[in-house]
């Protein structure tokens, strides 16, 4: 059987998207970023932001005898050594088997291996169900939403290769799509998000997310105020609601004085893990 789909029947599936800040900064306690990954009850994890492969694996060890999982990584070529910030993709091994996992340095206007926009990894469970996870990872700040606009569309076309591969099995694109626009500016970025997944045929479940990150603007130093930038796209299965973890859940996604900050937006990441449920 090619695409991994058993007629009749399903599997249920857990998947999330987590930003886990230049992983890891001096600040970055190892253990509350394990305990936070094991809270997620995840088989499945796009993350961002990983510039230290072999401390990530002893997280992912950790949060493995948290939860009883057994927690592996596969990251992006362009880094996860030193300085260079990748994106990867965690899965559960003791329920996935990779089929497939590639890197997309392509998404980079200038394709430059810097920073790695794009990690694919296709999975297969063990009733031969497959899933497609694309970890993404797009520019930063407002002023680079033409650099994004240009990233999404390819994005939303290597999801369609990524389809014609592995028929009936389920796409996801996840991670750090900086989309400041969701909630401020530039005020055009979330209709043509929201117009582009639409017109691919594809399932934007966190557009109603009320934040994913924290930032303290300029001028409000002693204040952290909440942002949309973390998305899900979903081509095929059956995913509900999207649900803000961590620290924007505990905060409600309300803007939080510096005195009343939540201590993970300094020893875990400014994101909060986004989780997804559905079946395949």
């Amino acid at each position: 059987m090619a695409s991994g789909t058993l007629a009749g029947c399903s599997s249920p599936v857990t998947v999330a998207t987590f930003n886990i800040r230049y992983f890891p900064e001096p600040s970055t306690d190892p253990s509350r970023v394990a305990q936070t990954i094991a809270d997620l009850d995840a088989s499945v994890i796009a993350v961002q932001e990983i510039r230290d492969a072999l401390r990530m694996g002893a997280v992912l060890e950790e949060a493995s005898r948290i939860d009883g999982r057994d927690y592996h990584l596969l990251l992006g070529p362009c880094g996860g050594a030193g300085e260079r910030i990748t994106t990867g993709v965690v899965y559960d091994a003791a329920q996935w088997t990779v089929v497939e996992h590639l890197g997309y340095p392509d998404l980079r206007s200038d394709g430059r291996c810097v920073r790695q926009p794009g990690t694919l990894a296709v999975l297969q469970d063990q009733e031969r169900h497959r899933l497609a996870v694309l970890s993404v990872h797009l520019p930063a700040l407002p002023h680079r939403f033409d650099e994004r606009r240009e990233q999404w569309n390819q994005v939303l076309a290597r999801m369609d290769e990524i389809e014609r591969r592995h028929p009936g099995a389920p796409v996801l694109a996840l991670g750090d799509f900086n989309s400041t626009g969701f909630r401020g500016e530039p005020a055009e970025e979330r209709p043509f998000v929201e117009e582009a997944v639409a017109r691919a045929g594809y399932a934007l479940p966190t557009a109603d997310l009320s934040c994913t990150e924290y930032w303290r603007p300029p001028n409000e130093p002693e204040s952290y105020w909440p942002s949309v930038l973390d998305h899900g796209v979903v081509a095929g299965g059956r995913f509900g609601e999207a649900e803000v973890r961590g620290m924007c859940e505990r905060l409600r996604c309300q803007p939080t004085e510096a005195d009343a900050m939540d201590p993970d937006f300094a020893a875990v990441s400014d994101h909060c893990p986004v989780v997804l449920r559905g079946t395949l």
